[in-house]
């Protein structure tokens, strides 16, 4: 597990203490949006920004300000440059779930993890809150046990 993602894991335990406070569509766009904040900090730091990098923060920059356009833009030239991009996809999910669109959102949760299986606990987790926004919780329940 690499860092941001260790930190996300992190986080997903510290939102389960907010339930009581916030709905599940509410905790999975505050999980994935502190998670992004936290994957931007860690490329900041390291100093070596690749393109796919820059492109990333950038989307992940107008994501916090609703233009999914300019995010699709951005993913779509990182799934370009590197098509097993497990945070492309997970991103790109999570503009389909704000959306509404949770039948793409599945899809491209589920790209990203066939992409990179290693780098996959926050797609699961995705993936398994969008079950429940559809209303599919056994799908949800089956996801939480792998």
């Amino acid at each position: 597990m690499t860092r941001p993602e260790l930190k996300c894991f992190f986080i997903g335990g510290v939102m389960k203490s907010f339930m009581g406070t916030f709905n599940s569509k509410q905790l999975a766009g505050l999980s994935l949006a502190i998670c992004l904040v936290f994957s931007i900090m860690l490329t900041s730091s390291i100093g070596q920004t690749t393109k796919e990098d820059s492109l990333y923060n950038k989307a992940a920059y107008y994501y916090q300000f609703n233009k999914y356009d300019s995010v699709a833009s951005a993913l779509q030239q990182i799934l370009l440059i590197n098509p097993k991009s497990a945070k492309a996809y997970n991103l790109y999910g999570g503009v389909y779930s704000k959306q509404e669109e949770y039948e793409k959102a599945i899809e491209m949760f589920k790209k990203g993890i066939e992409a990179d299986s290693s780098d996959s606990y926050l797609l699961y987790q995705n993936l398994a809150n969008t079950y429940i926004d559809l209303g599919n919780f056994n799908e949800a329940i089956n996801i939480h046990k792998i």
